[in-house]
């Protein structure tokens, strides 16, 4: 009877060490949960978005350093508006435009975006250095939180 007693007991203990020893913790990472959640949001709030004014504002700025373009009055709407003041207007909607989206990674895949399409307009690696560094200089002009990792790219024309 105490063999059979000692043989249960270590056989619960063996038991129990197996039981215990056997439990892990698992943690999964799910690549296609929450980040690619956040990913179909960003896409669809850049579809939404129309970052045009953003373009229009990065272009005029480049070419205003180049000296391409002359102080001209321009006629809108039946109104008189100077360069300055179209520029001033252009860059208040870009702006707006980059608000609307929602983060800090999602405002940088719209300068990406901004800068793959630009950068075929673009003139040489001067022009297409400066395009970078107007978009780098987006949320600063915009009172947005700097985007240090941003990481912008153009098509590669090899300069």
């Amino acid at each position: 009877m105490a063999r059979l007693t000692l043989l249960i007991a270590l056989l619960g203990a063996l038991l129990l060490i197996t039981t215990t020893s056997g439990c892990k913790t698992t943690v999964r990472i799910d690549e296609g949960g929450s980040s690619g959640r956040w990913k179909e949001s960003c896409q669809r709030q850049l579809q939404r978005v129309n970052l045009r004014h953003c373009e229009q504002h990065i272009m005029q700025r480049i070419s205003q350093q180049q000296g391409e373009r002359e102080q001209n009055v321009l006629r809108f709407r039946g109104g008189i508006y100077t360069e300055e003041e179209e520029s001033r207007e252009l860059s208040e909607k870009c702006c707006e435009q980059l608000e609307e989206l929602k983060g800090q990674e999602c405002q940088c895949q719209a300068l990406q975006q901004i800068m793959q399409r630009q950068s075929g307009q673009v003139r040489g690696r001067q022009q297409e250095q400066r395009l970078e560094q107007e978009l780098r200089n987006l949320p600063n002009t915009c009172d947005m939180e700097p985007m240090h990792s941003c990481e912008l790219r153009g098509r590669g024309k090899g300069y």
